[in-house]
């Protein structure tokens, strides 16, 4: 570390074109991706980087998306026009007459071409999901598993599918819970989902709180814990 070290470069990213791996690393799990976590000199050349991206299905802005467009959709919603052919893609009908909020729907990353065609992204679906009010169903989530590195957790809906493992961002657990990422598997909470979505990918958890075991509880798909 005297006056003649120089720093070895970092591997580039496979994955994209403006980063280093280690840089993409640490951006898909934070919000502010890899532009918040690069020097300011940096940070235009990263921006907007596909690897942590909020349009990128994973990524922690990607889960922040999620629930920022849920809460947009149970609040004021998107104009009337927009939600129409929002809906209207996702049910493959052809509303030539409302192609002027595409801009907006794009914008949002509600909407991404496909061989030049528009199509609903994940978010968009987690926006259709969110608007069906009476699907929303409250019950136990069970903490399955952590990963710290990702800061991602393993969760069951058991009001969605008990035979199936959701994924979600750890800081939404610790910040519902107080507890530390590593004190969460095996912990059982309560929340709010929107059950209609087929897709986990497409599955938001709102007003999440701790809550005592289940005695009843076996495990997914009634195995062993």
């Amino acid at each position: 570390m005297g006056p003649d070290y120089i720093r070895l470069p970092q591997p580039d990213c496979p994955d994209c074109h403006c980063c280093s791996a280690v840089l993409c690393a640490r951006g898909r799990t934070t919000v502010s991706a890899c532009a918040g976590k690069t020097s300011r000199e940096a940070r235009e050349i990263v921006d907007g980087c596909p690897c942590s991206a909020q349009s990128t299905t994973g990524t922690a802005a990607w889960h922040a998306a999620k629930i920022s467009l849920t809460r947009l959709a149970m609040g004021k919603g998107l104009s009337g026009e927009a939600e129409e052919l929002l809906s209207g893609l996702a049910t493959g009908e052809v509303l030539d007459g409302l192609l002027g909020p595409l801009e907006e729907l794009t914008r949002r990353w509600l909407v991404e071409f496909v061989d030049l065609r528009p199509q609903p992204t994940d978010l968009g679906h987690v926006y259709l999901s969110a608007r069906r009010l009476d699907e929303w169903k409250r019950g136990p989530v069970v903490v399955m598993d952590v990963d710290e590195r990702e800061r991602t957790a393993q969760v069951v809906v058991t009001a969605w599918k008990t035979d199936e493992l959701v994924t979600v961002h750890v800081d939404q657990l610790v910040g519902a819970s107080g507890l530390q990422p590593g004190d969460l598997p095996g912990k059982f909470m309560e929340a709010a989902a929107n059950c209609a979505v087929e897709d986990a990918d497409h599955l938001v958890l709102l007003e999440i709180r701790m809550a005592p075991a289940l005695a009843s509880w076996a495990g997914p798909a009634g195995g062993a814990e």
